[in-house]
């Protein structure tokens, strides 16, 4: 099981991760066009896409874990 703790920790540090992606992203739009601004937004889809998996791997163990407590 995972403690609870643990769970608001990470809702927390994925929320942050989510907050420094967005801030990454408005700093590589200010940027002039050309490529080092195409391979940052191309980065930053990468890290936000990290993200995303991690948040529905977090999903899916909130849903195993609700099953091993019935």
């Amino acid at each position: 099981m995972i403690p609870i703790k643990s769970i608001g920790r990470t809702l927390t540090e994925m929320q942050e991760l989510e907050a420094m992606a967005a801030e990454l992203l408005k700093t590589a739009r200010k940027l002039p066009p050309g490529p080092v601004r195409h391979d940052l937004l191309k980065e930053i889809g990468k890290f936000r896409a990290r993200i995303a998996a991690l948040k529905t791997k977090g999903k899916m163990s909130g849903m195993r874990i609700s099953c091993e407590r019935r």
